[in-house]
């Protein structure tokens, strides 16, 4: 029996929103052990063969990608239309500086977000801040740019750890 394209979406969908929390009180982060774990965290939910394991794995990189794709694209044109409204330059030269993010193809942020990931120093780097580093690296940046946005994100992702420990009283 074949199941209509909707049905599958909308199954496919609630398979993704009980892999995205392990616990109510559990916050989720997009970062490089949840890029490289989605495996695992699917075959928690349902029993499937390995192949259709990594099918419905990179599906749901793919749709996470588009989706921040398209708020990226979207709030590009709205900060646009503000800074035209209140006639604000720098607030258009602001928007602007998102368009060479937007010119990076779905395709190159999956295969550059593998890649980056490989990389167990990133695994705690957030997906945003991996598609920046991807987007720098398909952009043609220097090899000295891309490394010291890499370590600033790695700096910034520890203080962030930090402020987790605090929040949630964890030593």
């Amino acid at each position: 029996m074949k199941m209509p394209l909707m049905a599958l979406r909308v199954t496919l969908l609630v398979l993704l929103s009980l892999t995205v929390n392990d616990s109510p009180a559990q916050e989720q982060i997009h970062d490089g052990y949840w890029w490289t774990g989605l495996d695992q965290q699917i075959l928690k939910v349902v029993k499937l063969k390995d192949t259709d394991v990594k099918v419905l794995s990179d599906w749901i990189k793919y749709e996470y990608l588009a989706g921040t794709l398209d708020a990226l694209r979207q709030l590009t044109e709205a900060e646009e239309q503000i800074g035209r409204l209140v006639s604000d330059d720098q607030m258009i030269a602001f928007a602007r500086t998102h368009e060479p993010d937007l010119k990076v193809k779905t395709d190159q942020y999956f295969k550059g977000l593998d890649a980056f990931y490989a990389d167990y120093r990133n695994l705690q780097l957030l997906v945003s801040q991996g598609m920046d580093v991807v987007s720098m690296e398909v952009n043609g940046k220097s090899r000295e740019e891309i490394e010291w946005m890499t370590r600033f994100y790695r700096a910034d992702s520890l203080t962030r750890l930090q402020m987790n420990r605090e929040k949630y009283n964890l030593k």
